[in-house]
């Protein structure tokens, strides 16, 4: 299964690659003029003050390939990192509290499962922490003393 950010990536590809296919076979500007890409491109060389020809498309596709193929992949890994660093401090929450991972919450029954709120979880960390820094400081805070 496809996702959908990956599909518009292979729709983009398709087209890039159908007008490289209609260049090789000599296609006249009536018919490239079709593209979409091609009346981006044409609007880039007008506002530079140049003059497209099918030698400098050609030369063209493959850059925009290339930064449409960047730009997709940017959009997907930054997908993929905040993912994973959700994840991970799920993880990091879980295994600091004791509270086992549930194997799929989507398939497990809602009444027999606890919930588990996990902004209480990360209140109770930063508390935990906060007593944590108050037993350790060597100098304890006196009335009327304003201190951090």
């Amino acid at each position: 299964m496809i996702a959908d950010g990956e599909a518009g990536k292979v729709a983009a590809y398709a087209k890039i690659n159908k007008l490289v296919q209609a260049l090789a076979r000599r296609a006249t500007w009536e018919q490239l003029n079709h593209n979409v890409v091609i009346k981006v491109v044409q609007k880039v060389f007008a506002r530079f003050g140049f003059t497209l020809t099918k030698k400098k498309l050609g030369q063209v596709l493959p850059v925009i390939g290339i930064a449409f193929g960047a730009g997709a992949n940017t959009i997907f890994l930054k997908r993929i990192t905040d993912d994973a660093e959700h994840l991970y401090r799920e993880r990091f929450l879980r295994e600091r509290y004791g509270i086992e991972a549930e194997p799929d919450l989507v398939t497990t029954d809602a009444d027999s499962r606890e919930d588990v709120v996990m902004v209480e979880i990360v209140d109770a960390g930063i508390l935990g922490e906060d007593n944590e820094r108050e037993r350790d400081d060597p100098m304890p805070a006196t009335e009327g003393d304003e201190r951090g």
